[in-house]
């Protein structure tokens, strides 16, 4: 009987301390808004797919993304624009950045589902100063599993890449 009185008043306090203390916490968003800092990079056209790194070779972070059937590269720290691509129909719904090459720095992999595309954007040596490869190498047309990136991996493999 002590057991039972005893468990149920444990109980009774800690729901009235849950109540009275867990309004006070504060909630997730409200903990983030002072942490996270909003730096707005681009305006304008629907964006559905950006990645980050250093596509720049200076050792900062910079953004590719894709919007408007035009593929840019915002150079980090103040975001100048760089128009990477901009092939008609290339509105990428996904993005990846992978070493396609083997050559040691960043390239960009952009997707979409119908038609099935998904390309790859080779970084240049210099890719500030050196005009960017406007033709992408265009590894499958028909690849409707996008979201599948070992077909992207396979079909690396499968073609020579020189």
């Amino acid at each position: 009987m002590f057991t039972s009185t005893f468990s149920c008043r444990v109980r009774a306090w800690l729901a009235l301390a849950a109540a009275v203390l867990f309004p006070l916490l504060p909630s997730p968003t409200k903990a983030a808004e002072g942490l996270w800092k909003k730096h707005v990079v681009h305006q304008g056209s629907q964006s559905l797919t950006a990645v980050a790194g250093d596509f720049t070779k200076d050792g900062r972070p910079d953004i590719i993304a894709n919007s408007g059937d035009k593929t840019r590269l915002f150079v980090g720290p103040d975001w100048k624009e760089i128009v990477l691509d901009a092939t008609p129909g290339h509105d990428f719904i996904h993005s990846e950045t992978f070493d396609v090459d083997g050559d040691g720095d960043l390239d960009f992999i952009g997707a979409r589902y119908q038609p099935g595309l998904i390309i790859w954007l080779e970084q240049p040596d210099h890719p500030l100063t050196e005009p960017a490869d406007v033709a992408p190498r265009q590894l499958s047309r028909i690849c409707n599993a996008v979201g599948n990136w070992l077909a992207l991996t396979q079909a690396r493999d499968a073609l020579s890449l020189n």
